[in-house]
């Protein structure tokens, strides 16, 4: 590994322009890098998948989630890797763009923590060049592990 190019994105349900300046900076950072598609990994909160959930593919739709839609628009692909982790609570409390918002309480985070932190291994055994079969079946926790979404 000679570079190691990281972005958070933070909240992009509040798409200011900020924000979409740095959807623009990964289409620039890939380009500009020469980023290979393969030795991309987009890290993001899921209301798809169950409180404390991670899913890790190879490729996939960005589903219903509008910060990865502008990614795969920016980058004009579905073929790099994701690791989605699952922020729905059993019960819905509230609106999905109220929930996404809001603060966590304690027993949503102490849910998430094994996931979080199962994301983090993930990442860096992506970064060593770990097989990513091998990562997946590792590392995704309460979902089914397969190629694309």
């Amino acid at each position: 590994l000679s570079k190691l190019v990281t972005i958070e994105m933070g909240s992009l349900m509040r798409l200011s322009e900020k924000a979409y300046e740095l959807l623009d900076s990964v289409r620039e950072l890939v380009n500009f890098y020469k980023i290979p598609l393969e030795n991309i990994l987009i890290m993001y909160d899921d209301y798809d998948l169950p409180l404390g959930a991670l899913r890790i593919r190879a490729k996939g739709s960005a589903g219903t989630h509008n910060g990865m839609r502008d990614i795969v628009e920016k980058l004009g692909t579905t073929e790099f890797a994701r690791a989605r982790i699952g922020i729905k609570p059993k019960q819905e409390i509230m609106g999905i763009m109220d929930y996404v918002l809001s603060e966590r309480g304690r027993e949503a985070r102490e849910l998430m923590e094994p996931a979080l932190e199962g994301a983090a291994k993930a990442a860096e055994a992506f970064v060593r060049g770990e097989s990513f079969d091998e990562i997946c079946r590792l590392f995704s926790r309460n979902v089914s592990c397969g190629k694309d979404d």
